[in-house]
């Protein structure tokens, strides 16, 4: 769809050759939206022609200066657009807008010490509308993506160190280098002490008879449960316990 805003020409003749250039006041450090610019273009005598399908008409745009041309105040609202405008009449442009324009930003992600690259980083990139775009580095620890020119927010974060949120006016391609800082998690106290019956031997049938720290080893064998003999008195020795019966 075609807009035209048309409106009674100034008094001063606008010819073809001149209409762009013709030097227009705004109010100082004005804001408004695309589709407010253009319409107040035309209250000045310029009929616009363009196709409003392919401009964001609800795009905020800030102007600073108060004295342009019809061209610069063109390039100004339009600075998002690859256009180009031609005179159709001694009243009338016409705006012929060929798609947004587009930035390379590419990144690479670091170690802010060692300057070591961070593989496999995880990069968020969201522009003024809260629209965003999800990235993982590679193995390299480099990204890139292509953006419309204009306003964005970087967040990158690595597991192991803390979160870098950068912002970034992408007026045109970008060579970017993010730095981050390693996290620092302080290690928790560990206390060791000997287990409560470090001591002894828990063992069937041996439990509390053999002490490991004991001054006679021989002793403390010979305390545990068994039988020893002697083949030249034919004697037998009982070991440990106490004896109920001895069969002859």
């Amino acid at each position: 769809m075609f807009v035209v805003f048309a409106l009674t020409l100034n008094a001063q003749t606008i010819t073809t050759s001149t209409v762009a250039e013709e030097s227009i006041e705004i109010p100082r450090d004005s804001s408004a939206t695309v589709l407010n610019w253009l319409e107040w273009i035309a209250t000045k005598g310029i009929i616009l022609s363009y196709n409003s399908s392919s401009l964001d008409l609800e795009e905020k745009v800030f102007i600073k200066i108060q004295k342009v041309t019809v061209r610069r105040l063109l390039e100004l609202v339009l600075g998002t657009y690859d256009y180009e405008i031609s005179p159709v009449s001694a009243q009338k442009l016409l705006i012929k807008i060929k798609g947004t324009k587009l930035m390379l930003l590419q990144g690479v992600v670091q170690d802010k010490t060692t300057s070591e690259r961070l593989p496999l980083s995880n990069i968020r990139i969201t522009n003024e509308r809260g629209d965003s775009w999800n990235i993982v580095a590679d193995s390299e620890g480099a990204f890139s993506k292509t953006l419309p020119l204009g306003k964005y927010q970087v967040s990158v974060k690595y597991i192991g160190y803390q979160s870098l949120l950068s912002s970034i006016d992408l007026t045109h391609s970008r060579l970017q280098t993010y730095q981050l800082e390693q996290l620092e998690t302080p290690l928790k106290e560990v206390t060791v002490s000997p287990y409560p019956f470090a001591d002894e031997i828990n063992h069937k049938g041996a439990r509390n008879k053999l002490s490991v720290n004991g001054n006679d080893p021989l002793s403390q064998v010979m305390s545990l449960p068994g039988i020893s003999g002697s083949t030249v008195s034919g004697n037998f020795h009982v070991n440990g316990g106490k004896m109920t019966k001895i069969l002859s």
